[in-house]
């Protein structure tokens, strides 16, 4: 928990990454968004308060627990080592975000995709 608030809210995520996510995705009211690495969820939360359909995926289960408990019960959370396939149909997604990669902090389209995801996203 300790580490889910320092993380959350560090200078990093909460002043620059997160809301430069957010920023860049733009309108994604209906969009179904894939949030790999979503850990205890901050971001995922933003994405569905802005109408977005978040399908959230990370390795670690306490994670997880800590984002089901900000998003409910009902929330789409999945424990998944992005290593490994991923669990989900080709085209199940409109886009991805990927903040448990460095530098790879941002609403990714189609064409941009890395890390195994790229059938899993619809063609637009």
């Amino acid at each position: 928990m300790a580490y889910s608030a320092e993380t959350e809210n560090n200078i990093m995520n909460g002043y620059y990454a997160r809301p430069a996510i957010i920023a860049l995705a733009g309108d994604v009211a209906g969009r179904r968004i894939l949030d790999a690495g979503c850990g205890s969820g901050p971001l995922s939360a933003a994405l569905r308060d802005r109408g977005a359909v978040v399908i959230g995926i990370d390795a670690s289960a306490g994670m997880l627990a800590l984002a089901r408990r900000r998003l409910g019960d009902d929330a789409a959370l999945h424990v998944v080592d992005l290593s490994d396939r991923l669990p989900f149909a080709d085209g199940a997604f409109d886009d991805s975000t990927d903040s448990a990669a460095p530098g790879i902090n941002a609403i990714v389209a189609i064409d941009e995709i890395e890390l195994g995801v790229r059938g899993n996203l619809r063609e637009t």
